[in-house]
């Protein structure tokens, strides 16, 4: 709605796909941040930073592992709605705008067409 405020001679696929464009690198750079960090706690190992060491399926991890998969698994989700689905409903909303328009306009002129004031 901001982009139609600021460009209203834009058609409005050009502004969704210009959004789209502008979300991709920052959706994809957090995404593939957090699930490269969380990959190896989701695969079931430790790594201790302080003492350089590997530890794995210990108990701690066995714990945090579930966390680990869902964040990544969810994660992964939420960015192909954000980077695919969410415009393309945005574009089905546009266009059911578009036949919406059309029908009212349809069902004003028939009174005309038939004769009646």
């Amino acid at each position: 709605n901001k982009m139609k405020k600021y460009f209203p001679n834009k058609p409005t696929q050009v502004l969704i796909a210009e959004t789209c464009i502008r979300r991709l690198r920052p959706v994809l750079l957090t995404t593939v941040t957090t699930i490269f960090g969380l990959i190896f706690l989701a695969s079931g190992y430790s790594i201790d930073v302080i003492n350089r060491e590997i530890f794995e399926g210990t108990s701690t991890v066995k714990w945090y592992q579930v966390f680990g998969i869902a964040i990544c698994s969810g994660l992964g989700f939420s960015t192909i709605i954000t980077l695919l689905v969410t415009p393309s409903f945005l574009m089905v909303l546009e266009n059911m705008k578009g036949i919406r328009d059309k029908t009212k306009t349809f069902i004003l002129s028939i009174p005309k067409r038939i004769g009646v004031s």
